[in-house]
């Protein structure tokens, strides 16, 4: 799903969901009610799973990026020190890895709200 049209009355709203989603809590809760109460229940459906897809996808980032890390701690801790770009390397994927699960956990309260207006 590339737009998500929502129609109203005297209206409509287009959304390009892989640029607006995942959204911070204050913009999901203003159109999640809209998306219940406008969009067809197969809209909703597909929009659903491509949430969840995205959900899947920063799962699969984060455990890369956490088998990176385990290389890195593994490979240095028999050696007990690490070059200064090996150390910011190391602070690069740590940082990746916060990020993507605050994109995650975006995703899955941007699914909740839309689950729970049923």
């Amino acid at each position: 799903m590339e737009i998500l049209r929502i129609e109203w009355e005297t209206g409509y709203m287009e959304l390009s969901v892989k640029a607006f989603f995942p959204c911070n809590l204050q913009k999901a809760r203003k159109i999640a009610p809209l998306i219940n109460r406008y969009c067809t229940e197969e809209d909703r459906t597909a929009l659903l799973s491509e949430l969840r897809g995205m959900a899947e996808y920063y799962q699969q980032e984060i455990l890369g990026y956490k088998n990176i890390l385990r290389e890195y701690n593994i490979r240095y801790a028999a050696i007990g020190s690490m070059s200064k770009s090996e150390a910011n390397d190391k602070k690069y994927y740590e940082t990746k890895i916060r990020k993507t699960e605050a994109l995650k956990k975006r995703v899955e309260r941007n699914i909740s709200l839309i689950e729970g207006g049923k």
